[in-house]
């Protein structure tokens, strides 16, 4: 029996994607949760300990364990007793909209969740009741208040489950009850931290999420201290060269937004809006400037989003896979093998895949992907071709049953010292193996990334396209400067 209990109910906002071994069933799996925890503990302690990994793995292992030693710290989660009908099987029909630009902004968030209108897993809806439940097996309140602390962080910043970095998987949670030494408390005075947003005011948004991101820090210092590790001097501002090597709060930006006129009345018309937008700036039909100011953009600077192709894509298509030459009948190279390539889209995630839909046999269904290699690693099957997105986007639920959009980007050194960035070489598809040979000649190509700009433009931008409901950050000079190869 452990010996502190904290009971928690949460509510999905959004559609939540969990599974187990088979992808296609859903299981709320307390897992996934810890993981989420570890994620917003590492976050917050990097900021305390200013980006010392080795201290912040030490420090992790102690609270949720490692393979030295068991964790204090158990984590539950369970359904309630409606959860079932909250269940969204397979193959069910989408939001609202069959057309392609009808809702097109929640699909292109859940890119690989839907498919031909219809979802690809089985899920469940918004609304969907659970209960999360952490237990620990000493009265340890600093540790207590760091674990809660952490939940308090995933479940405003982040969310559990496939797609969780574009909306999906945002969850709301309220404090239920405390349980100590087999007794229930009356109160949950022992939880520290406040779970409910204010109200509409943007002030009132901007102080809730700083005091009680301040008071989480104080605690996550107090677990630091109690446990011998000596805290650095006060932090100052750091480039885009000096980032920390993991995502923390050492350097990070946020926003909430909300329309300009009227309201999001439910999470699809959130969502939709969110995704719509984040297409257009990787289109590059909506722009903001790495200082804060605005470029001139059209009033319907949206209307074509949904088709339009972006700048890296018509780079990549027209200027690096070769073309066919109807009148030579053969392959010919497009590209220069000095020409130095920067793309801007890869700062949001990698692997990319550019496919040559718009090209004429055989040269349609051409694609080349950007990956990244450490050092003599290919990251072919070595599982360091992927790298996360910093920029996560979760909706949530205000008080007045109306929805907002939080953005937030953990700044951090987006792939190792030594790694490399690579575009290609091109594939082809089955039907136009004859072009194997001429594409293995090609070879891969070294490429730069736009870097951390790309991400201070998209605030930029979102600010000037949005209603800012409110907005915080700390850690980072606002003018980043673009990263070269890394």
């Amino acid at each position: 029996m452990s010996h502190t209990l904290y009971e928690f109910t949460a509510e999905a906002i959004t559609p939540m994607y969990l599974s187990g071994n088979d992808m296609r069933r859903f299981d709320l799996r307390a897992p996934s949760l810890r993981g989420g925890l570890r994620y917003w503990f590492r976050a917050m302690m990097g900021d305390v300990l200013q980006g010392d990994w080795i201290k912040v793995h030490r420090l992790e292992g102690l609270v949720f364990g490692d393979t030295h030693r068991a964790s204090p710290v158990r984590v539950m989660l369970s359904e309630t007793g409606n959860s079932r009908n909250f269940r969204q099987w397979q193959n069910e029909p989408v939001p609202p909209g069959r057309d392609r630009k009808e809702s097109f902004g929640v699909k292109y968030l859940g890119f690989s969740l839907y498919r031909q209108g219809k979802t690809t897993r089985e899920g469940v809806k918004p609304g969907y009741p659970f209960r999360i439940a952490l237990g620990f097996d000493r009265n340890d309140q600093v540790l207590h208040d760091v674990v809660i602390g952490s939940l308090w962080l995933l479940a405003h910043y982040g969310g559990i489950g496939s797609r969780s970095r574009r909306g999906f998987g945002s969850f709301a949670v309220k404090p239920a009850a405390v349980t100590v030494m087999g007794i229930r408390e009356t109160t949950t005075a022992r939880i520290p931290y406040a779970f409910s947003l204010p109200g509409a005011q943007r002030t009132a948004l901007s102080s809730y999420f700083e005091d009680t991101i301040a008071a989480i820090k104080a605690r996550f210092c107090a677990f630091a201290a109690k446990h011998m590790v000596d805290l650095p001097a006060s932090s100052s501002m750091i480039d885009d060269q000096n980032l920390p090597k993991f995502p923390c709060f050492m350097a990070w930006q946020s926003v909430v937004v909300r329309p300009r006129n009227g309201a999001w009345n439910t999470w699809v018309e959130a969502m939709d809006a969110a995704g719509y937008f984040f297409r257009a700036f990787r289109a590059g039909r909506v722009a903001g400037n790495a200082n804060g100011s605005i470029r001139e953009q059209s009033q319907d600077s949206l209307a074509d989003a949904v088709t339009a192709c972006t700048p890296d894509y018509t780079q990549v298509v027209n200027r690096y896979m070769p073309d066919w030459s109807q009148e030579r009948r053969r392959w010919e190279r497009t590209f220069d093998p000095k020409q130095k390539w920067q793309l801007r889209n890869p700062i949001f995630g990698l692997p990319l895949q550019y496919r040559s839909t718009h090209r004429p046999f055989p040269g349609k269904n051409m694609t080349a992907s950007v990956r990244w290699r450490d050092g003599e690693n290919t990251g072919d099957g070595n599982g360091n071709d992927r790298r996360s997105s910093p920029l996560f986007i979760r909706v949530l639920k205000l008080p007045d049953n109306t929805y907002g959009i939080l953005m937030i980007a953990l700044y951090s050194q987006f792939v190792p010292d030594r790694a490399m960035i690579r575009l290609g070489p091109p594939q082809v598809s089955r039907e136009n193996r004859n072009a194997c040979d001429f594409l293995k000649g090609i070879g891969s190509q070294p490429i730069q990334l736009a870097g951390y700009r790309v991400m201070d433009e998209f605030f930029a931008a979102a600010r000037a396209h949005f209603a800012v409901h409110g907005e915080w950050g700390a850690g980072r000079m606002p003018l980043s400067h673009a990263e070269g190869g890394r």
